[in-house]
């Protein structure tokens, strides 16, 4: 398939508990969230290294197509923020060790106990050096960590809302690429008016669009 093709990520009618429909959003939220954290721990023992690496480098394929073809054919020079994965998230370790070695700079964050802010740093740069929130001016791709995105776009996080926070200061032309498990898109989400949207989600399927 050509990276420029639309995929078919399958959506889920409805996954949630009951307890997701009631209540306040932040209740609805919450179960959703620990919804979501519960079905990564299962998919983690259950498919263990193996799985997980096949995963990881099937983003890493689909994800460097995709950018390679908005850049016409190089990402020397691409500047993206992305993230370092906790065991439970998709892995896009490969992902970024392949950006860097095809030229790009790769941002990711480091975060602050103050505010709930998050500081920036250059993958590259061992000393993690904070660049600041103006480094992110530069950023062409928005990659982003995500527990669930609806098919609207409207992104579930893990609840500290650092990205809600970050999103005025975000690019506006940068896609926002939130990174999920194959099951993780689904019709709908509770939501609140600060939450951040995302344009695109990644998954072991491919890239697609919202919207």
């Amino acid at each position: 398939m050509s990276h420029n093709e639309a995929v078919t990520t399958s959506l889920l009618p409805d996954p949630w508990p009951p307890e997701a429909r009631h209540g306040s959003v932040a209740d609805r939220k919450a179960v959703c969230r620990s919804w979501v954290r519960d079905q990564r721990r299962q998919l983690r023992e259950q498919g263990g290294e193996e799985t997980r690496r096949e995963h990881a480098a099937r983003l890493r394929e689909h994800a460097t197509g995709w950018l390679t073809a908005r850049r016409g054919g190089s990402l020397a020079g691409l500047v993206v923020t992305s993230y370092e994965p906790f065991p439970t998230e998709p892995d896009v370790g490969d992902l970024n060790a392949s950006l860097l070695r095809a030229g790009a700079t790769v941002l990711v964050p480091v975060t602050l106990g103050r505010d709930r802010q998050l500081e920036w740093s250059d993958l590259a740069d061992p000393d993690r050096a904070h660049l600041g929130l103006p480094a992110l001016a530069r950023a062409e791709v928005v990659l982003l960590p995500a527990l669930a995105v609806a098919s609207t776009g409207v992104r579930l996080g893990q609840g500290g809302g650092y990205y809600d926070r970050l999103a005025p200061v975000l690019p506006p032309a940068a896609p926002r690429v939130a990174v999920l498990h194959d099951h993780e898109l689904v019709r709908w989400l509770p939501t609140e008016p600060h939450d951040i949207v995302v344009s695109h989600v990644l998954t072991p399927e491919g890239v697609r669009e919202l919207g």
